[in-house]
C-alpha cells in the first residue's frame, strides 16, 4: 500500500511570558490541540508557509523568526494512508491577541497561550509531544 507524504510547516511561537501557542482543530470529531502549521502552497518556501499557516490559524502577523527547531515524521491523526512531514521553526512575537482569521478553511481552529508543561500536556499527537520536549533546553537558550 502506498503512503502519501505530506509535507507541512509551522512553529513554536513564544510570547513575551515564556508561553507558547496552540491550535483547537475541532473540525474532526475529537479536539485536537498542536503547533500551529499546515500544508504548503505552489510556490511558497517552508518559512514562508509557517508565517501564513500561523497568521491564519492564530492571527498572529508580528513574527521573529529564531530558527528552524527541526522535522517531525508522524501518521496523519485523520487519515492512515499519509504520513506527515512537519518542518518546525522557532518564533518569537510581542503580539498576545489571538485571532484566528475566519476564512480558515477548516472553520473550526480556536488558539491559546499555555505554558511550555501545559502546552506538552495539551498536545494530541504524542510524535508532537515528544519534539517539543526534546527541543525544551534549545527553546529557552534561544529565547531570552
Amino acid at each position: 500500500m502506498k503512503i502519501f507524504v505530506s509535507v507541512t510547516a509551522g512553529g513554536v511561537i513564544l510570547n513575551k511570558k515564556k508561553q507558547i501557542c496552540l491550535v483547537n482543530d475541532k473540525s474532526i470529531r475529537i479536539s485536537s490541540w498542536s503547533l500551529p502549521k499546515g500544508r504548503i502552497k505552489k510556490g511558497e518556501s517552508l518559512i514562508e508557509t509557517a508565517r501564513r499557516e500561523i497568521y491564519e490559524e492564530t492571527g498572529l502577523k508580528d513574527l521573529s523568526l529564531i530558527e528552524k527547531l527541526g522535522v517531525i515524521r508522524r501518521p496523519s491523526n485523520v487519515f492512515s494512508l499519509i504520513e506527515k512531514e512537519i518542518h518546525i521553526f522557532l518564533f518569537k512575537s510581542v503580539e498576545t491577541k489571538l485571532n484566528p482569521l475566519p476564512g480558515n478553511i477548516l472553520g473550526n481552529t480556536s488558539a491559546q497561550w499555555f505554558s511550555f508543561d501545559d502546552a506538552i500536556s495539551r498536545i494530541t499527537s504524542n510524535k508532537d509531544k515528544e519534539f517539543l520536549r526534546s527541543k525544551r533546553n534549545e527553546i529557552f537558550k534561544k529565547i531570552r
